[in-house]
Parts: structure tokens; sequence; C-alpha cells
């Protein structure tokens, strides 16, 4: 989470910005550790879909794909799709 955080601050977004996300765990008991990150960092409206799948690295708890959509000043969306590990 710390990762897509730094990505999305550079390019001057924020959670707020997402519009989707999917995280993907392969044991799903370790969700709790999403769940507790995200009531910690006030994320718990994040629209996320939570998923067990073997896809994510051995040595990640979790994966998370992210699609954000900002709105810059000439009033045009862009969309910025944020992937990490």
């Amino acid at each position: 989470m710390e990762v897509v955080q730094a990505i999305l601050d550079s390019r001057s977004m924020g959670w707020k910005d997402t519009v989707r996300a999917i995280a993907y765990f392969k044991d799903i008991k370790d969700t709790v550790f999403f769940d507790n990150y995200c009531r910690k960092h006030g994320l718990l409206n994040l629209p996320v879909l939570v998923v067990q799948n073997d896809i994510c690295r051995d040595d990640l708890l979790f994966e998370i794909e992210v699609d954000l959509i900002a709105v810059n000043k000439a009033g045009s969306e862009k969309v910025t799709p944020a992937h990490s590990g």
C-alpha cells in the first residue's frame, strides 16, 4: 500500500481518486491486514474487490490493482492505472 501511495503521490493523486481496485490474496485469511490498513488510513469506502487468487508473488501478502480518475484544471478527465505488487 505504501508503494501505491508513492505512485499516487507522484501523479498528484490520492486514494479518493480511485474508481476501481482489485486486491488479490493467496490466502484469504490475510485480508485482515488489508482491512486493518484501510481502517487505520480512512479507506473504508475504497471501491475494492477482494479476491483469492494465486497470481500474487510469493514474497507478498497481496497485490493490488488500482484505477483512478482525476479531473484536471481544464475540466477533462485523466484515467491513470496504477499497478503494484
